[in-house]
């Protein structure tokens, strides 16, 4: 075999193409390479995005197949398998959305229910025994 047969065989491909007509134009070369400058940066700004969550894509340590995948996010939720890492990927930022609605509900659940104990706390006068417990709201 010829050192040189991958040349070769690009430059054949290269003249059959030629000769079928299915090069692109010009313009529709510039057109593609527009779109994919577009889609790298996409994907460049939602890795970006993504980094901060540390999500770790894996396949079955003792017996990986390549249509299950798992997804970890530290301290915040893990799961699979998917059927490829597309999907895992998707899985986890949508689990992570998830827990992040319910930790904002928590929250208000919350910052509710200190209101009301604020409320009842300031209605109390200062003999009832809750000293305490105004200075340590007081003091947040």
């Amino acid at each position: 075999m010829n050192e040189r047969y991958p040349d070769d065989y690009w430059l054949a491909d290269f003249e059959r193409r030629l000769r079928d007509g299915r090069l692109l134009t010009h313009e529709e070369s510039l057109a593609l390479i527009a779109e994919l400058r577009h889609v790298r940066l996409e994907r460049d700004g939602l890795r970006a995005a993504l980094e901060p969550l540390q999500i770790q894509l894996s396949q079955h340590r003792d017996t990986p197949k390549p249509d299950e995948w798992f997804y970890d996010v530290p301290e915040i939720c893990d799961g699979g398998p998917c059927e490829n890492t597309a999907d895992a990927l998707r899985t986890a930022v949508q689990n992570v959305r998830q827990r992040a609605v319910e930790q904002r509900q928590e929250l208000d659940e919350m910052a509710q229910s200190y209101q009301e104990l604020r409320s009842k706390l300031d209605q109390n006068e200062d003999g009832d025994g809750l000293a305490p417990w105004r200075q340590a709201f007081d003091s947040k």
